[in-house]
């Protein structure tokens, strides 16, 4: 059962990366289900971990929504610049 849900998902996990990156996804990954633990009292290391596991949350969300922000940003710009030059032909 540990084989087949635990250790094969962290090595997919892994496996595409880096041997730098892949250590800082595993780490990542573990803390970040450490966060989701709720039968332990988030105390002493354990607690630090959770919160490297919030921590962790909080730079992947960001992360998400600034590439969101931007690729919005990319596409309004593309059609300024379509109106402003194509179809209007004021640049």
């Amino acid at each position: 059962m540990m084989q087949a849900r635990v250790l094969k998902q962290v090595s997919a996990t892994i496996s595409g990366s880096g041997t730098v990156d892949g250590v800082i996804i595993l780490v990542g990954v573990l803390v970040t289900v450490m966060y989701f633990v709720f039968t332990r009292q988030h105390t002493g290391t354990w607690g630090k971990a959770a919160v490297a596991g919030r921590y962790f949350m909080m730079i992947f969300f960001g992360a998400t929504f600034a590439y969101t922000v931007m690729s919005r940003m990319a596409l309004l710009i593309g059609r300024l610049e379509f109106l402003l030059s194509d179809w209007l032909g004021v640049m």
